[in-house]
């Protein structure tokens, strides 16, 4: 997904993650990390996740939808 020049990857999970959706940024090789941290989310997107380790792909694999 395009959204203010930035590309978005969403994840739509199925089975027993059905109506887990993921979004992540997608940063250029040249993009510094703290240029994220200035960017305005997308009005979609609803709560950070990304230091919280139930949400990484081996945890929903292995242990399926946090609680």
């Amino acid at each position: 997904v395009q959204w203010q020049r930035q590309h978005w990857i969403v994840d739509a999970f199925k089975e027993e993650l059905d109506g887990l959706v993921l979004a992540e940024i997608e940063l250029r090789d040249d993009q510094p990390f703290a240029d994220l941290r200035e960017a305005t989310l997308p009005p979609w997107v609803g709560d950070e996740v990304s230091d919280d380790r139930r949400f990484t792909n081996a945890h929903l694999a292995r242990d399926g939808r946090p609680g």
